[in-house]
């Protein structure tokens, strides 16, 4: 059967469209594809006529009748599978993955095809399909942060100031190994959790403690730290042209030291200049600042009652300031977000609007509020295609349109799980990635159709520094529809039996899985504690991830020791309590643990116990070979006929049937000669 291709991208068959033809032609006409009548002897038997019904027998109408029925039943099925293609519209929420198991208080992170945003830990999910991909857990939280990817790494902070830096993929000939090896960790002097930057080789970030770091991207170590003055960093750096920019201060501490922009050398960290904003009350901040045409542009968070709160434009080779706005309409209170330019617009939200400032002079272009009579603050925005996005602390989100304000669309985002907020206090905000919105409210990552094409192109994430594309990562753009589905070659990774599926590096000295006792499902941010053989004295603690999976990756000596397990959604189960594991801090030990009941543990000290659960179990098998996944596919993989097969066979039918009722109407009245 003869096929066609259409902007569909779904086959229809030429007879189908040949009867698209009749009836866009004539309602009350139909080809003719032979002579027919002595009439017509002088026509070429190869010549199309067009007949009325009147003029045709039985067979032909027949045939008109059946095509024009198959012509209908083609063309509803084409207008559903454009409508199926086009399932949602703007402001519709694609996905949305609900186990960040923390706060996200800034921008995710999207390069190729996967989105890494903070939470409880770094998480790496499916930006098609909302799955998860792994997660990385730390001792701590990770909220504050918006990963950095780039050369196949991601880094990321701890808000007790440790930077984590590990592979985003895992080994190509081991499927169970989704996650990549952990390269390094590095502790701050303070604490942190800001993100980081990473720019030619060199990561780049601040902690609370006022010191300034930049660290080898591939082996951790440091290369410089800048530590002149005192004031506490809460912000992130922007590196343009050999330079490093970042804000200091906090407007939380009362009668701290006087808050500053920074321009450091990138390769160094030698001063460059620096600008200190002294005023009484609490302390001036710097938010993180964006660097666009030669101008630093860095906003400020209200010091005290008589203090500045606004924009601040700095000479990027110089620290000259060109122009300020200080304390103008909603500027003038706390939530000030950092600002980012598309364009020839810098793009600022306050407590209560979004405002467009023009970047020569500093004047307002419009503003644009969320409508809300609360005065809710609003997020750090992005633009994309002529649309500028953000959202409030309600959750509603807002497209308005870049050259006017006026607003394209809005929703509210609703978690299944929750009441849903939006922190929009330590900058977080939304990006778009290939005509999607991903934003995340509280421990929820949505995404959103944005109703645009194209990628966000404000600086904030060209730069790298609050969230990135592709761009800063230097990867390719995607082009498939992130439409919710994985593709059609995902496939359930599923382990084979008996196959070990730990996720373990050199670092690790005790490692394995947390499980449910009912579903066998992992179990992530479970607290796990390593303690002396007493019981008495912890040594460490770790937390699981979101595939169950924990590492602690120090032990005092070789020895008899105490694993503690424990998680909040747990209370029946308490503390689990596995004692006499044989620990060698050279060596990795495995201690599976089914919560509430068994433990299985592999010791790596020889000698020693084989580790028994408080419950008088211990051996159990930890068998992992389901899978949460469906793909909808028939059992050998491919997909169902769909809607495709269901146009082909329609038209197939109207083809035969066609050719049929041709067959008894074309013959002539002179074939017996």
């Amino acid at each position: 059967m003869a096929t066609v291709w259409i902007d569909f991208n779904h086959y229809i068959c030429s007879d189908c469209l040949y009867g698209i033809l009749l009836v866009l032609l004539d309602k009350n006409s139909f080809m003719r594809r032979s002579e027919t009548t002595a009439a017509a002897a002088n026509t070429s038997p190869t010549e199309e006529i067009l007949y009325t019904d009147e003029e045709n027998d039985s067979g032909n109408i027949a045939r008109r009748s059946f095509l024009q029925a198959s012509t209908v039943a083609c063309l509803a099925t084409i207008g559903f599978s454009g409508a199926a293609a086009a399932s949602t519209a703007p402001g519709d929420i694609i996905w949305e993955n609900d186990d960040l198991r923390d706060d996200v208080r800034s921008p995710p992170t999207i390069v190729d095809d996967v989105v890494y945003a903070g939470g409880r830990e770094i998480n790496a999910i499916d930006a098609r399909s909302g799955e998860e991909k792994w997660s990385m857990a730390g001792a701590i939280s990770m909220t504050d942060t918006s990963p950095n990817v780039v050369d196949s790494t991601v880094y990321g902070a701890e808000t007790n100031g440790t930077i984590h830096a590990r592979e985003v993929e895992g080994d190509d000939s081991d499927p169970t190994k989704e996650m990549g090896d952990r390269k390094w960790d590095y502790e701050a002097e303070g604490r942190g959790g800001r993100s980081p930057t990473a720019v030619d080789g060199l990561v780049y970030f601040g902690d609370e403690e006022g010191i300034v770091y930049a660290l080898d991207a591939e082996t951790g170590d440091e290369e410089w730290r800048f530590d002149e003055y005192d004031h506490p960093i809460m912000s992130s750096p922007t590196v343009v042209d050999g330079t490093v920019y970042i804000g200091a201060g906090d407007d939380q501490q009362a009668g701290g030291p006087p808050g500053g922009v920074y321009a450091l050398d990138a390769d160094t960290g030698e001063e460059v200049w620096t600008v200190e904003h002294e005023q009484d009350g609490f302390e001036w901040q710097a938010e993180t600042p964006t660097v666009a045409d030669g101008t630093v542009y860095v906003t400020t968070n209200r010091g005290g009652a008589d203090g500045d709160a606004g924009l601040f434009a700095y000479d990027a080779a110089t620290g000259d300031e060109q122009y300020s706005l200080v304390n103008e309409g909603s500027m003038s209170t706390w939530g000030v977000s950092p600002p980012t330019v598309a364009g020839d617009t810098i793009y600022v939200s306050t407590v209560s609007d979004i405002r467009a400032i023009d970047p020569a002079d500093g004047s307002l272009r419009w503003t644009a509020d969320d409508g809300s009579a609360s005065g809710t603050s609003m997020a750090l925005p992005t633009v994309a295609d002529g649309t500028v996005f953000t959202a409030n602390t309600d959750a509603e989100l807002f497209a308005f349109d870049a050259d006017d304000g006026s607003e394209v669309w809005s929703t509210t985002l609703e978690s299944e799980s929750d009441d849903t907020e939006i922190n929009t206090r330590r900058a977080g905000g939304p990006i778009v990635v290939n005509g999607t919105l991903f934003m995340p409210a509280e421990s929820t990552l949505f995404a959103v159709d944005a109703g645009v094409d194209g990628h966000s192109e404000d600086t904030m994430v060209t730069l790298g520094t609050l969230g990135h594309h592709h761009e800063f990562a230097g990867t390719a753009a995607p082009t498939d529809p992130y439409d919710g589905e994985a593709p059609e070659d995902d496939e359930d990774d599923e382990d084979e039996e008996g196959e070990d599926d730990h996720e373990y590096d050199d670092l690790c000295v005790v490692g394995g899985k947390i499980t449910d006792p009912d579903t066998g499902d992992p179990i992530g941010a479970a607290d796990v504690t390593l303690y002396d053989p007493d019981g008495d004295n912890e040594v460490t603690t770790g937390i699981t991830g979101g595939n169950g999976h924990y590492c602690i990756s120090e032990a005092d000596e070789p020895g008899i020791y105490e694993i503690h397990v424990s998680h909040e959604d747990y209370e029946d189960v308490g503390t689990q309590v596995i004692s006499d594991v044989g620990i060698d801090p050279d060596e990795l030990a495995i201690v599976d643990v089914v919560l509430g009941e068994d433990a299985d543990v592999q010791p790596s000290l020889d000698g020693a116990g084989d580790g028994d659960s408080d419950d008088g179990a211990s051996g159990a098998d930890d068998d992992d070979s389901s899978s949460d996944g469906t793909s909808g596919a028939d059992d050998d993989g491919s997909p169902g006929p769909g809607i495709v097969g269901t146009v082909a066979s329609i038209c197939g039918v109207g083809y035969l049937l066609s050719k049929r009722a041709g067959r008894a109407d074309h013959t002539t009245e002179d074939s017996s000669e």
